[in-house]
């Protein structure tokens, strides 16, 4: 269930629901040093996320997602992730009353677990997990995690 503060949003599932991509190609662009040998052009003609700074290098990508506030502070003027022409989708379990204007809300929950769109994604305070439960809830298949150095 939403919370009040949620309702409020711009809430992505209005503009792009729940299986959207079902059977699309999607590659989530992590940080990881692994991405620089990663040739980007690949990506291309298919759906991609890019994760945090990795909006940077992927003009093309169809999502820039965090689960971050912080990042998003840093980021959202000086360094263009707002200025990106992807969609820039926040994943939020507390409000940010401070989001910019075409900036969009996934509701995140604590809880770990795919969820949807519109009732509530777990992130479990990560911002790749959740782009791979966006992913999901979006019916992307395959899914290639890209920059994932763990």
């Amino acid at each position: 269930m939403l919370s009040e503060w949620h309702k409020t949003q711009k809430l992505l599932h209005r503009i792009l629901p729940g299986g959207s991509w079902r059977n699309e190609r999607c590659y989530i662009l992590g940080g990881g040093p692994s991405l620089k040998n990663f040739d980007l052009s690949k990506t291309m003609g298919s759906r991609v996320i890019a994760i945090n700074r990795a909006y940077q290098i992927c003009p093309w990508a169809d999502i820039v997602a965090s689960c971050d506030d912080y990042f998003y502070k840093l980021h959202k003027n000086e360094h263009g992730f707002c200025s990106h022409a992807g969609l820039k989708v926040m994943m939020l379990v507390d409000p940010n009353p401070n989001l910019d204007p075409d900036v969009w809300v996934v509701p995140g929950t604590l809880e770990r677990r795919i969820g949807t769109i519109e009732d509530g994604l777990g992130h479990g305070w990560n911002s790749g997990y959740g782009a791979l439960m966006l992913a999901l809830a979006l019916g992307c298949d395959p899914i290639y995690l890209i920059g994932f150095d763990m």
